[in-house]
């Protein structure tokens, strides 16, 4: 769900990494559901492992809405949960690790200058991001993905520690120190779901962005 820069998850860090055997290694405004969440059965999530996702075309089983997407050869089993759905190219000598992550946030932490508050998710993920105070955003743009509509931010971070932006059902969504992320809001009827990719050290990220710009473009979002 690691980054441009190098959006790292803890979570997956905590969930993905360690679950896929990788040894390498909010403002409290309206809340916003799940599309679908309220009214289907609860999905029990589906744990990553040491095997290889097939080549091919797959769609998630446990996120709250379906995404299908296609992949090359390399890739991890994914991540499926119904509030974050991720998949991993592991680290090779002739590649990068890069991770890409699907979110739907149902808690964000607002930092203060004191300590970090939990509260339901901002009706607006753009706004919101946009005037956090330890993120950077280095360039917006209109962006369309799977049918979505919705905005890309460049982001990236100049504070002295980590920190968590969202909680999810298995950890933190986190920032690494000086990370470099790219992240999209997609409107998804009256929700929206996040979209974020990128790779543990900045230096990697424009190696594994095009890999996932690759499977990114044959995204689509059940309706």
């Amino acid at each position: 769900m690691r980054t441009v820069g190098y959006l790292v998850l803890a979570l997956i860090t905590a969930v993905a990494m360690s679950a896929c055997g990788d040894d390498d290694g909010g403002q409290a405004t309206e809340a916003t559901s799940s599309p679908e969440s309220a009214s289907k059965a609860p999905v029990e999530p589906t744990t990553a492992g040491d095997e290889a996702f097939p080549e091919g075309t797959h769609t998630s089983e446990g996120f709250g809405i379906p995404v299908t997407l296609t992949v090359g050869d390399g890739w991890k089993r994914p991540v499926d949960d119904p509030d974050f759905f991720a998949l991993e190219y592991p680290r090779k000598v002739d590649a990068p690790f890069g991770y890409i992550a699907f979110l739907l946030p149902t808690q964000t932490y607002n930092p203060t200058e004191s300590n970090l508050v939990l509260g339901p998710p901002p009706t607006d993920f753009v706004g919101w991001i946009t005037n956090h105070r330890l993120l950077n955003i280095v360039d917006t743009k209109d962006v369309t993905l799977g049918g979505l509509e919705g905005t890309e931010l460049e982001i990236t971070t100049s504070t002295v520690s980590d920190f968590p932006l969202f909680k999810l059902s298995d950890g933190d969504y986190e920032l690494r120190f000086e990370d470099h992320i790219r992240m999209l809001v997609l409107n998804a009827g009256g929700s929206q779901v996040l979209v974020t990719y990128g790779s543990d050290l900045p230096t990697n990220f424009d190696d594994f962005e095009p890999m996932a710009e690759d499977v990114l473009a044959t995204v689509e979002f059940a309706e």
